[in-house]
């Protein structure tokens, strides 16, 4: 890698790859098999999944696929770095940070807190708002890779860790609307109960949850 153009050029070209990839896309795949660094990138990829280098791929390229995730994953860290900076200037942001207290033991950091914040409206909208956070912090110019290639490319985010968060996601509090219902057919005093209820209830199997996957070498 002579210049910083051509390791951009690399990079862009992991992340079409790696989007094709996901979306079953083998027009896209067959356009970038053309591309100069395709043989590497597609090592990188096979080795990163825990599969065989293809056939014929030298043991150059087999080498250097090390340092390549390396690197990549050093510069995934400033990402998150700077993601934080601009989500903490938010009021979301902030919040999500100051929850990350107690729901760092499920294994969430602020931006599922904004998403699960988020999904309080409505519970359709707890993807779309973690991809909404996931995005921000992201140069101009660019590229934007889907959600799932961001949290497979996401330390955090492992089989055992998407099953917790859909667990979670799945018993914690009602949405806003039907919160209102029961208000209007009760109390407030029952709304409130019923927030505080399904917290804990999604809370704790989520961690239980999750404490045994760990337990069992699934984390």
């Amino acid at each position: 890698m002579s210049s910083t153009s051509e390791l951009a050029d690399l990079n862009a070209l992991y992340e079409k790859y790696s989007t094709a990839q996901e979306r079953g896309d083998e027009g896209i795949i067959n356009e970038l098999s053309s591309e100069k660094y395709f043989p590497f990138v597609k090592a990188v990829i096979l080795l990163e999944n825990g599969q065989q280098a293809p056939p014929g791929v030298g043991e150059g390229i087999v080498q250097a696929v090390g340092p390549y995730l390396e690197y990549r994953r050093a510069v995934s860290a400033l990402s998150l770095e700077r993601q934080r900076a601009i989500l903490e200037s938010t009021v979301a942001g902030w919040l999500g940070s100051k929850l990350e207290f107690i729901t760092r033991p499920l294994g969430f950091d602020h931006r599922v807190n904004i998403a699960l914040v988020g999904g309080f409206a409505a519970k359709e909208v707890v993807i779309s708002t973690l991809g909404t956070a996931y995005s921000l912090g992201q140069a101009e110019g660019d590229l934007s890779p889907s959600l799932s290639t961001r949290i497979k490319n996401d330390p955090l985010w492992n089989p055992l860790q998407a099953f917790v968060f859909l667990i979670f996601t799945m018993l914690y509090v009602p949405c806003l609307p039907t919160v209102i219902a029961i208000k209007k057919e009760s109390s407030w005093g029952w709304a409130a109960f019923s927030i505080g209820f399904n917290l804990m209830v999604a809370y704790f199997v989520a961690l239980g949850i999750r404490q045994a996957g760990a337990s069992l070498g699934l984390g």
